[in-house]
């Protein structure tokens, strides 16, 4: 039986003041390792909202500093002290006491590299706690474990180290999870490029590790010489997921930057708690469409796996916000004087905004794909509610379903693809156009060169010839020379210039 955590919640409607600690105490737990956590604005705003009191953005950030919070934006503060908000909304987060959540109450106990929550149909969840060595599994109830991933930001663990921690981390829920073994907490340890599906045994009813990705559009203040002023990069959020009957286990890895053409680099570990409020919405909502005993822990990865692809439209939003840029700022440079060089950091620009979207697609593609490989046709074997999964049936209501939700981005993502190799074209046809514009004037500049240098050479040429020459041998004949030479060579500036009109 599970102690210290119960699940029946006489108020299944959190308060402002709960959501802002179970942030505060993400983010301890995240400084740790000495990381920032990162959050969208927007997602922020809906978990203070299912509060169901108002939630602006200066209250947000009130409550959350009142948590000894440090929030910033990395466009810095406005004169107010308040985070500047770009349309990405994107804030950060780290803590000012660098007080650790857990400080004073260590336990030898309790893993605190294992969070556990209790799930039960038709009651809020439990708050996300430590694992404990008293906890054992329920036969109501749906355990979610997070684990923590074997390394932090950008430090892959030792092949010792990553070893000790699968078996400890096996040795732990082996017998809270029924049916997980070490290679799939192996599995679940490590970060996978892009989405995957692995089916463990039975197809039907056993258990499945799912790859997840949530994306974020962030723009950063650019370098020196950005014709826009901003830095534009995606940030990848890989979720690790393996759920069985009862039990679902969740990692989620390290995230990637993505900044054009250039290796992915570390990124901000993403927030929790924005994207785990969706599910204990979705979770609750149960009661009400009347399905709470047949929910499930397949339910509660649909649900998860729903949110964080609900990032995809969103960072869409904003990539066509940027390929709008783009081309605004690519006609205003035609007609600039330094055409050359704007069409020059144009073509890295335009180039950096084709990879992020074919590295979002290929991911997209294989998280599609993945599903296909399973009997069932879907990512989550045993879900109550085949039509949320799947799209499957008439009702309007499941039309944000997660299927139909992934077959529209890659649709859209396709187009914006398409859109941007056309920006492509325009632009090598401009490019094109202005070098050949640029070798005319050089031909034209060589000609008159040429011309300026011809007839003078012959007029010298002539009196240096072996001939009789009027003046030759007196200063009389040079001179007559130098008279010749300069009004052949202004008669010849004139007409070519004429000529070349």
């Amino acid at each position: 039986m599970v102690t210290e955590v119960d699940a029946q919640v006489s108020n299944p409607v959190a308060s402002r003041n709960e959501v802002a600690a179970r942030i505060a105490a993400e983010v301890r737990h995240g400084m740790t390792r000495g990381e920032t956590k990162i959050a969208k604005v927007t997602s922020l705003l809906h978990a203070f909202r299912a509060t169901g009191s108002p939630a602006g953005f200066r209250r947000v950030v009130s409550d959350l500093r009142a948590q000894n919070l440090d929030v910033g934006s990395a466009w810095g503060l406005d004169d107010a002290g308040w985070p500047n908000s770009r349309p990405t909304g994107v804030l950060e987060f780290s803590c000012t006491d660098q007080k650790e959540g857990n400080e004073g109450e260590l336990d030898p106990d309790r893993d605190e590299t294992i969070q556990v929550s209790v799930w039960r149909p038709g009651s809020a969840p439990s708050e996300e706690r430590p694992l404990s060595a008293k906890d054992g599994s329920l036969d109501d109830a749906v355990l979610w474990f997070n684990v923590d991933p074997p390394s932090g930001r950008g430090e892959p663990a030792a092949p010792d180290a990553f070893e000790e921690r699968v078996v400890t981390v096996s040795r732990q829920l082996a017998n809270r999870c029924p049916g997980l073994d070490d290679r799939m907490v192996r599995d679940l340890l490590t970060q996978d490029v892009q989405p995957k599906v692995e089916t463990y045994g039975d197809e039907n009813d056993g258990v499945r590790g799912i790859s997840v990705l949530a994306v974020i559009a962030k723009e950063d203040p650019g370098e020196p010489g950005d014709s826009d002023g901003v830095s534009e990069e995606l940030i990848f959020q890989m979720v690790e997921i393996i759920v069985g009957t009862g039990w679902i286990v969740t990692c989620w890895h390290p995230s990637r930057t993505f900044i054009g053409t250039d290796e992915p680099e570390a990124g901000h570990s993403v927030l929790r708690e924005p994207f785990l409020s969706h599910v204990r919405h979705r979770w609750l909502e149960a009661v009400a469409a009347g399905s709470v005993s047949e929910k499930t822990s397949s339910d509660l990865a649909v649900y998860l796996s729903r949110t964080l692809v609900d990032t995809y439209e969103a960072s869409h939003r904003m990539l066509e916000r940027w390929v709008a840029g783009w081309e605004v700022d690519f006609y205003r440079s035609l007609s600039s004087e330094k055409k050359a060089e704007h069409l020059k950091e144009a073509a890295r620009e335009i180039s950096n905004l084709l990879s992020m979207v074919g590295e979002f697609r290929r991911r997209l593609t294989a998280f599609e794909h993945a599903r296909y490989a399973t009997t069932d046709k879907t990512w989550f074997p045993s879900v109550s509610d085949r039509a949320e999964a799947l799209g499957e049936g008439t009702d309007t209501s499941q039309q944000g379903h997660l299927a139909t939700t992934v077959q529209a981005a890659e649709k859209s993502f396709a187009l914006l693809s398409d859109t941007i190799r056309a920006d492509i074209n325009l632009l090598m046809l401009q490019s094109t156009a202005t070098q050949q514009e640029s070798t005319e004037r050089l031909q034209r500049l060589l000609g008159k060169v040429t011309g300026l240098v011809l007839v003078p050479t012959l007029v010298a040429g002539l009196f240096g010839a072996n001939t009789e020459l009027p003046g030759r041998g007196t200063w009389l004949g040079f001179e007559l020379m130098m008279i010749l030479i300069v009004l052949t060579a202004i008669t010849a500036y004139f007409v070519i210039r004429r000529l070349t009109r």
